[in-house]
């Protein structure tokens, strides 16, 4: 065969398996020190070629076609794992990496940079630009019993309802809160006012010292009228009685004028001071009655605006089948009683004796325990009488001589006037 260049040579498509190609065979030296020729058939030639796929252990990827855009995830010795991809640019690695509007589905870890995060549902939604920093290594429970939005002050310590805290500066303008306190506050000391008692009605809350107060009736002052209001509630207790706040007898005494309106004004005399009692002489000019009482006032002063001096009374009788007509008459100064019966009107006698009753009792007949008047009986006109006041029956028992004897005509009419004093 003449010599040809290879590449004039004839190509071959698909050889056969027992097509043979030269060879030099560089491991057998036995014909030149560069080899000896062999020859190698195509199918011993291509036994020797990796099988598709090329598996790891033989370089390849263990997988016929990858998916585009797919990356290729080391198995060991097994074929790769093909992994898809999601939105573009670089791949994330491990250190400082910068992410750009990524889409995170649901977390599944337990802590994030040291923080623990639960497995429970929930939102936590917070505003653009904000930021939710807490101080202090402890834990915070927030609890809600429905939908709830609180504003938060820009600076400071939220105060708890049952905690203990000291509030500074607050102003409470709000006219449905309740302040309830156990002291009050002055420029220098902390004044406790948790020992006070109830207060009654009219009753103010006076310093006791530095630092404590209690409720007290306050000293009223005497109006230009010379009548003191009274602040305190008066109630009806009877014709003669009023209920008054417990505490009178540091008020009230004994003679104090009293003025006060019960649809009128009236006016009346204190007979006698109890806790929360006051007792008056009653009169026939200004009844007490079973009403509301209102516009209240006491007076110590002789003759304060309005006041009457004189009241009139009805006298019970000793000596008469028919009572003398008219009216007595009353009139207190201090603890002094002053009765006149020289408006009265002669009485039917029945007996030997005559005696004109007192519109309230005397304590001591110290002062006019004696005294004069004059007389009539039946058709004689008398002089000087004389009278005695009768502590024991509260009357004054009346006699026509000095010597005292009780020698009324026990028939006809007769009557006894005088001034007679006597001490309350």
């Amino acid at each position: 065969m003449s010599s040809q260049k290879v590449s004039s040579l004839t190509e071959l498509t698909t050889p056969a398996s027992g097509d043979m190609l030269p060879i030099v065979d560089i491991s057998n030296l036995s014909q030149a020190a560069t080899g000896t020729s062999s020859r190698i058939t195509f199918a011993n030639l291509t036994s020797t070629f990796p099988t598709v796929p090329v598996s790891v252990a033989n370089g390849g990827t263990g997988s016929v076609t990858l998916t585009s855009g797919s990356v290729l995830v080391g198995n060991g010795t097994s074929a790769v794992t093909l992994v898809a991809t999601t939105g573009s640019s670089s791949f994330v690695r491990a250190t400082s990496p910068t992410l750009v509007t990524p889409v995170l589905g649901a977390a599944t870890a337990t802590t994030l940079n040291g923080l623990t995060i639960s497995t429970t549902t929930g939102t936590l939604t917070l505003a653009n630009g904000s930021t939710l920093v807490t101080s202090g290594a402890n834990s915070i429970t927030l609890t809600s019993t429905g939908a709830t939005n609180v504003t938060l002050p820009t600076t400071g310590t939220v105060a708890t309802l049952a905690g203990t805290e000291a509030l500074t500066n607050k102003t409470i303008t709000d006219s449905t809160n309740n302040v309830m306190a156990k002291s009050l506050k002055s420029a220098t000391t902390t004044v406790d006012v948790s020992a006070a008692t109830a207060p009654s009605s009219g009753q103010v809350l006076t310093a006791t010292g530095a630092s404590a107060a209690t409720w007290q009736t306050p000293a009223s002052s005497v109006g230009t009228d010379g009548w003191t209001t009274v602040s305190d509630s008066w109630t009806y207790a009877s014709a003669s009685t009023i209920n008054v706040p417990s505490g009178a007898a540091s008020t009230y005494a004994v003679g104090d004028r009293i003025k006060f309106t019960q649809t009128t004004v009236k006016y009346g005399v204190i007979k006698t001071v109890a806790d929360t009692l006051l007792t008056i002489i009653v009169n026939t000019d200004y009844a007490l009655v079973n009403a509301a009482i209102s516009s209240i006032y006491y007076s110590r002063l002789p003759a304060p605006v309005g006041y009457p001096t004189w009241f009139a009374y009805t006298p019970t009788y000793l000596g008469y089948s028919a009572n003398p007509t008219g009216s007595a008459y009353f009139s207190v100064v201090g603890r002094t009683c002053f009765v006149d019966t020289g408006s009265l009107t002669a009485g039917t006698s029945n007996a030997a004796t005559l005696a004109i009753g007192l519109p309230t009792a005397t304590v001591s007949p110290y002062a006019g325990q004696w005294g004069a008047g004059i007389w009539y009986d039946n058709t004689a006109y008398g002089g000087a009488g004389t009278h005695t006041i009768s502590v024991a029956n509260v009357r004054i028992d009346c006699y026509k001589t000095t010597n005292q004897t009780s020698d009324w005509t026990s028939s006809g009419t007769k009557i006894y006037k005088t001034i007679a004093t006597y001490g309350i």
